[in-house]
């Protein structure tokens, strides 16, 4: 986890706190507001999506739950939430910015708690209220016990006590907090009870289509009146539920499916690299590859980073991956010499615009961390140098080149230093630099900036003499980017521009993949590529879903923990299919 910057959170905390103000929901007089935002930041707040309104509710209310778990806010019993109602929708009008249905609907389920006695009410909520953040925290957790395969049921009786106790057990033991929750238990009850109904449906997979569509009549197909009226029941629970709701009850259906365990699927080396989808959607990759105006296209940037994601796996005897194929979106085999072909004509001009708008990307996406921009000299092949940037994020380099001369360096750099700028809004207080480059460091763009040059270590040096802490993170620096440019050597386009670019945009994209994978997000890319993203498995293409089975690794159940066996819906460029993995 790394937490967001006071400046990210700052401006939703205040949009949360003036909500309170006029609503007139302080339990007590009015706290101060930058106190509570410390404290609210020691609970390590999650990051939010500016570009995605109901990324920026949920941040919003989660600021809300905190000061409503802090005893700031007072309670409402029905009637009282009835009359908050007009004053409510007055309030959001200011936060048009957001998704305010969602979080009109959250705030009003947040303030009116159930009595003990009510509580396991909880799935019968009304559909037309969408899930509350309870709901929605609980179906997730399930879907993750799901996937991770550990619960064996008996699935002749699915409604059984048996199959409930089990889920149960299983759910408290990954998430403690579900052990005081008195609605957990109906949950399961009536989840496994629209299981066991769409199990007695002459066609499960139609019957959940039509539940999507909100066709509860269409779905109900059952032999006999009283079996009619419980599915009744059971189908317009799980519509109101939503598609959180229908997914854990697919998975439980898809798990024991015939067509899925006789489906042979596409066998392939790279099925790791399908993990990574995340990533390219979360730095909203087609978007930016549309407004560069790279003649690439996406799905010819997808297979090339796919490459080197998947290292040797990518492509057997001059023939790309299968698989890496089906994750860009491409039909039909691909040799490396057309996509070498395709990259050819790739100018110059277009791998710096890419560039720089994924630098802005990552600076948006607080990625780009501290105020120190470090250079430094890498081989790209065996004829070329090229000049790379980085930052003191540490393991992310967004920026490089292929020059020859120092004249190009120095227009290089100061180029670069207008991205950072208009990117960070300043520009960098200090450059460490290759010794190499000791004459781009004394070029004019550097004036006024603080430059060190970090000598070269000779290989008979002696015992190390104690260096500044910022000459030791460079080296460091140094170090990491020879083993990620290792790690991404193979199946190179023989296009140094062009293969610099792609090598310095896996590290990226990598970096954003691996921010939530808690302890392990600083480790290095050689750790990241071996341990999560390259494993073997096969690939099963339906109309409306990609399947992606994955060989297990010891270290999954810190993917299931970051969310990232979830599934993904609607990837745009594989036709809005789902896309869900198995492991």
């Amino acid at each position: 986890y790394v937490a967001p910057a006071p400046e990210a959170v700052r401006p939703l905390f205040a949009a949360a706190m003036r909500l309170v103000d006029h609503l007139a929901l302080w339990a007590a007089p009015r706290p101060e507001g930058e106190r509570l935002l410390r404290s609210y930041l020691a609970t390590r707040p999650p990051w939010a999506d500016w570009q995605d309104r109901l990324g920026l509710a949920t941040a919003v209310f989660d600021a809300l739950r905190f000061l409503a778990q802090g005893g700031y806010l007072r309670r409402l019993d029905d009637a009282a939430a009835q009359a908050l109602h007009d004053r409510l929708d007055a309030a959001l009008v200011d936060l048009d910015w957001l998704d305010t249905a969602w979080l009109r609907a959250s705030l009003l389920d947040l303030l009116v708690r159930e009595s003990p006695a009510t509580r396991p009410d909880l799935p019968v909520r009304s559909a037309r209220r969408g899930l509350s953040p309870r709901q929605r925290d609980l179906l997730a957790d399930l879907m993750t016990l799901l996937r991770a395969g550990h619960v064996a049921l008996d699935r002749q009786r699915p409604a059984a006590v048996a199959n409930a106790l089990r889920l149960y057990a299983q759910l408290v033991a990954r998430s403690p907090r579900w052990a005081t929750d008195a609605g957990v238990s109906g949950m399961l009850q009536r989840l496994l009870a629209a299981w066991a109904a769409l199990a007695r449906s002459p066609s499960p997979q139609q019957a959940l289509q039509r539940l999507r569509q909100g066709d509860v009549a269409g779905a109900v197909q059952a032999p006999s009146p009283a079996d009619r009226e419980a599915t009744v029941r059971d189908f317009e629970f799980l519509a109101g539920l939503g598609e959180p709701g229908l997914a854990v009850v697919e998975t439980l259906i898809g798990d024991g499916e015939p067509a899925a365990a006789a489906s042979v699927g596409v066998e392939t080396g790279c099925a790791g690299v399908f993990l990574l989808l995340r990533a390219v959607l979360d730095a909203r990759l087609p978007l930016l590859v549309a407004g560069t105006g790279d003649p690439s296209g996406l799905g010819t940037l997808l297979v090339a980073l796919g490459l080197r994601w998947a290292g040797a796996a990518g492509a057997i005897d001059g023939q790309v991956d299968a698989g890496l194929c089906l994750l860009a979106g491409l039909e039909g085999p691909l040799a490396l010499d057309e996509l070498r072909q395709r990259w050819s004509a790739t100018p110059p001009v277009d791998v710096a615009r890419f560039q720089a708008a994924l630098f802005r990307i990552l600076a948006g996406q607080r990625l780009v961390r501290g105020t120190a921009l470090r250079l430094h000299a890498l081989p790209v092949g065996s004829e070329h140098m090229a000049l790379v940037a980085g930052t003191e994020s540490g393991d992310l380099w967004p920026l490089g080149r292929i020059v020859e001369t120092a004249a190009e360096r120095v227009e290089t750099l100061r180029a670069w230093l207008d991205v950072w700028q208009q990117a960070t809004g300043r520009l960098p207080d200090l450059i460490t630099c290759d010794a190499t480059l000791a004459a781009v460091a004394e070029a004019p763009p550097l004036a006024g900036l603080d430059v060190v040059i970090v000598p070269e270590m000779g290989p008979d040096a002696a015992e190390p003499i104690p260096e500044p802490a910022l000459v030791a993170d460079h080296r460091k620096d140094q170090e990491a980017l020879s083993a990620a440019w290792v790690a991404l050597e193979a199946n190179p386009l023989g296009i140094p521009e062009v293969d610099l670019a792609l090598g310095l945009t896996a590290v990226a994209l990598l970096r954003v993949w691996a921010r939530w994978l808690r302890q392990f997000a600083a480790s290095s890319v050689p750790y990241l590529l071996e341990h999560f993203v390259r494993r073997p498995g096969r690939v099963h293409v339906d109309a409306d879903r990609i399947r992606v089975e994955m060989a297990p690794r010891p270290l999954d159940v810190v993917l299931d923990m970051a969310g990232y066996t979830a599934d993904l819906e609607q990837v745009p460029w594989l036709d809005r299919r789902r896309v869900q993995f198995r492991l």
